[in-house]
């Protein structure tokens, strides 16, 4: 570059300068290279624009004239609560912008603060203290709104809530919720939810953690007190398992165990697994549906297992005792067998049993003032064994707690004419009872009469019993609602029978048998809501008793409620055959289920009098 470029160069650039520097125009100028800057007349005057409003006038037209259009000037405020006026120069005309406060008003609103402070810790005072406040429950002590009205905070005698959070006390129910109802903390009557945690009440004994379905995680119950039934509701096994631990077999007759006639609600079987297996031996056996037990497989001892299918964690087990019959060496003692019970016992009872103990080379005598029937369907036949197993009794009709048209009393000195009438009259007397006199206990009185075997007796000249076989109550639960009302009946009727029973043949050994119910939809809901208790009932009544010349016999869960029952005429399909029917009798097993029901506790006859159980 040569001398003369640089000096026309510099020469440019100092123009440029004093141009930037000098000029009077407000504007902004090219620099070069497209750079803009502002002349030091434009920074002087937008400097003045943001300092107008920082400088105090004593009038607004002092404040007018001083300011530029759109610029900001303040005038000293005429309120005695106002520091200074601010405005805006708009076109000539000042325009208010704002106010602001000097130190008196500051300091007003300092004392209302301070009030209201004040004023908060006395609510305070009257929240901690809830019983002061003279309102009802639901009436609000103290309720704070804000500017728009909107309710933040609400306090009465039993609930505080804000927008967040609701703390409710009541006599059910009390808890902490969120502003979407969800419980932070509820406190139930049988349950305390810490949020996502429950911690709730259980019929059955132990702790227990279980899942959102209810399946146990972990059972908490303190060592050596084992639960009753560690099961949840709505499982199989919730409500235990209903079995008794004596079994006898006798040679080539097993006994069949209806699995799902074990457990309460026969509807929710569909899965339930059940075994038994020998404690000495190989023997053993699982089905869901069937157990085949021959008793000599198994040696002397043998456990049942039922297993949940839907909680594979817990067992129910029970240790049993397993009696298998000698065959018979000797003609040995024949015993002498009553029977009570009612029409299912009526109908072939005693005669499966004399017929199945026949077979197993022994003898029976059966002893009573009626003859069982020995006709598949003739309730009124009397060819088979003596007893007293009446048409319609129920434990009361014996006991003469309940006075009926069947429990006429048979004076004493009327054997003869009793004995001389058809089966359904005498099926309508009561031979067992007799007046009450001042000598007896008011215990064992019932409507002016006692229960009295002995008198029974003697009255008929029979011999005292060696093994009693009990099988009353098909027709006393059918009457009774509620599982008080249940175990009430069986105690005191129930209580009394076998009372009395005792006090006539203190040694005689006294064989407690039920049949099964059908599986129809009255007789499951009978089952789950009748029978099941009433079998609870009786085995309480037992154990309580603990007579070790008792035995009860879980027949329950010998007959197949699936067969034997009689069913009214239906459609018959005419290309397949088969009938579509109705159960007609939901009451009496028939054909093979009275045979395998009665062949069943024939051995437990047998057993009894050769001192097995």
């Amino acid at each position: 570059m040569s001398g003369a470029d640089e000096i026309a160069r510099l020469t440019e650039t100092i123009d440029t300068t004093n141009e930037l520097m000098l000029s009077p125009e407000i504007k902004m100028m090219d620099v070069g290279g497209g750079v803009m800057r502002p002349t030091n007349a434009k920074v002087l005057a937008d400097l003045a624009v943001q300092m107008a409003g920082a400088q105090i006038y004593t009038t607004v037209a002092l404040g007018v004239q001083a300011t530029r259009q759109d610029g900001y000037f303040s005038v000293v405020s005429a309120s005695d609560a106002d520091y200074i006026d601010l405005y805006r120069n708009t076109n000539g005309s000042a325009a208010l912008v704002d106010t602001y406060p000097n130190s008196k008003a500051v300091k007003a609103v300092k004392q209302q603060v301070d009030s209201a402070t004040a004023a908060i810790g006395q609510i305070a005072e009257v929240v901690q203290d809830p019983s002061s406040i003279p309102i009802a429950d639901d009436e609000a002590a103290i309720v704070a709104v804000d500017q728009e009205g909107g309710e933040f905070l609400s306090i009465t005698a039993k609930r505080t809530r804000t927008p967040a959070l609701d703390a409710v006390s009541h006599a059910v129910e009390s808890g902490i919720y969120d502003s979407e109802g969800g419980a932070v903390l509820h406190a139930g009557a049988e349950e305390i939810s810490i949020g996502p945690l429950t911690i709730g009440l259980t019929s059955l004994p132990g702790i227990y953690v279980v899942d959102a379905e209810g399946s146990i995680l972990q059972d908490l119950t303190y060592p050596g007190e084992a639960p009753v039934s560690q099961a949840t509701p709505g499982f199989p096994l919730a409500d235990g398992a209903y079995f008794a631990p004596k079994l006898v077999t006798a040679a080539g007759s097993p006994l069949h165990i209806n699995v799902p006639s074990l457990i309460s609600n026969r509807d929710l079987a569909a899965g339930l697994v059940a075994s038994i297996w020998s404690t000495t031996t190989a023997a053993s056996t699982t089905s869901n549906s069937d157990l085949v037990i021959q008793c000599s497989d198994y040696g002397a001892a043998a456990r049942l297992k039922l297993r949940d299918p839907m909680n594979g964690t817990y067992e129910h087990l029970l240790d049993l005792q397993m009696i298998d019959l000698p065959v018979a060496s000797s003609a040995g003692k024949v015993p002498n067998v009553l029977l009570i019970g009612d029409s299912i016992s009526n109908r072939q009872g005693a005669q499966i049993m004399k017929a199945a103990i026949q077979r197993n080379g022994r003898d029976s005598n059966w002893i009573g003032t009626i003859g069982g029937s020995g006709v598949e369907n003739q309730a009124y036949n009397e060819s088979g064994p003596l007893g007293e197993a009446r048409e319609a009794y129920e434990t009361a009709n014996f006991t003469y707690a309940s006075i009926t048209e069947i429990t006429i009393p048979v004076p004493a000195g009327g054997e003869s004419e009793y004995l001389a009438l058809s089966k359904i009259e005498r099926r309508n007397r009561n031979p067992f009872i007799r007046p009450a006199t001042s000598n007896d206990d008011p215990a064992i009185v019932r409507n002016g009469y006692v229960l009295d075997f002995a008198f029974y007796q003697s009255r008929f000249n029979l011999q005292p019993p060696d093994v009693i076989v009990y099988g009353l109550g098909m027709n006393d639960f059918g009457k009774l609602s509620g599982t008080s009302a249940i175990q009430n009946y069986v105690n005191d009727n129930e209580g009394l029978m076998f009372a009395r029973m005792r006090a006539a043949w203190p040694n005689a050994k006294i064989i407690r048998f039920l049949p099964g119910l059908p599986y129809q939809t009255v007789r499951n809901a009978d089952w789950t809501n009748k029978y099941i208790p009433l079998i609870r009932s009786i085995m309480a009544l037992h154990k309580v008793l603990a007579n070790p010349n008792t035995v009860i016999v879980p027949s329950w869960a010998f007959s197949d409620p699936e067969v034997g029952y009689q069913t009214a005429a239906g459609t018959v399909d005419p290309v397949t055959g088969f009938a579509v029917v109705q159960l007609s009798d939901y009451t009496h097993p028939g054909q093979a289920n009275r045979q395998r029901l009665f062949n069943s506790i024939a051995p437990y006859i047998s057993a009894s009098n050769l001192g097995l159980i």
